[in-house]
């Protein structure tokens, strides 16, 4: 249901995309500045509902395959995340720091390279500096500990218990405060 409902509203947004862009373009020089920037707030408005239903297309096929778990070293999904978001690495010049030999782990190879992703994405994007992730694993009690640290913008300790919740986003315009491991 949601696969079909966020194709749905696609193509409507597409259409709406593409009449800002021809609105800007043929009557641009007619428009004051405070209608150049009203267009601009719509154009990114459709941005970001496209970004939100690619988001929620990708949901959508993960909880659908209902993949098993597997075993897997984190490293080698760590590779296979830095390489999807090589060209964010190298335009940021982001350091993305890891162990090459990472214990093994039995998880869910999809959910975990896309939980990585996001994260490591969301440091690339949330921060003014060349961005530096940190990923460490260490066994601890018969457990492995995955930790992820990075040199952005942090989250507010309100707003830590938001982060895992489907489809949320924290305000890009957090105020910067002490670092936060998630």
């Amino acid at each position: 249901m949601p696969t079909s409902t966020a194709h749905d509203l696609k193509e409507p947004l597409r259409s709406i995309g593409s009449y800002i862009g021809l609105i800007q373009m043929r009557y641009a020089k007619d428009l004051p500045a405070e209608g150049k920037e009203y267009m601009q707030f719509v154009n990114n408005g459709v941005k970001r509902m496209y970004s939100l239903l690619s988001d929620l297309l990708d949901f959508s096929q993960v909880i659908s395959q209902q993949p098993g778990c597997e075993v897997v070293r984190p490293d080698d999904i760590l590779l296979e995340v830095k390489d999807n978001l090589r060209s964010a690495i190298e335009s940021k010049s982001a350091q993305i720091i890891f162990d090459k030999d990472m214990p093994s782990i039995r998880m869910n190879r999809l959910h975990m390279t896309q939980l990585l992703q996001n994260l490591i994405g969301n440091a690339l994007k949330f921060t003014d500096k060349a961005p530096i992730v940190k990923v460490n694993a260490k066994q601890e009690n018969g457990n492995i500990i995955l930790s992820i640290a990075d040199n952005g913008i942090g989250i507010k300790r309100e707003y830590q218990s938001k982060v895992f919740v489907l489809f949320q986003q924290l305000n890009k315009k957090v105020s910067l405060m002490a670092r936060v491991s998630v």
